[in-house]
């Protein structure tokens, strides 16, 4: 396998995660496990995972 598709498979990973919960990486950066996701903030978290899914795909092509 070429490293740029384990790559991809890596990064769009992290991408599923952070579009589909992200309040689970917001927890591992926050000490406080009662530390509550704000709206606004999980809307960004969601968009850093579509843009995560799209780097993955351009990463893909690369193979």
């Amino acid at each position: 396998m070429s490293p740029f598709l384990v790559l991809a498979f890596v990064v769009v990973i992290i991408g599923f995660v952070l579009l589909l919960r992200p309040e689970l990486l917001w927890r591992l950066w926050h000490k406080d496990k009662k530390a509550v996701l704000p709206g606004a903030q999980a809307a960004l978290l969601r968009l850093g995972g579509i843009g995560c899914m799209l780097l993955s795909v351009c990463l893909a092509q690369l193979v």
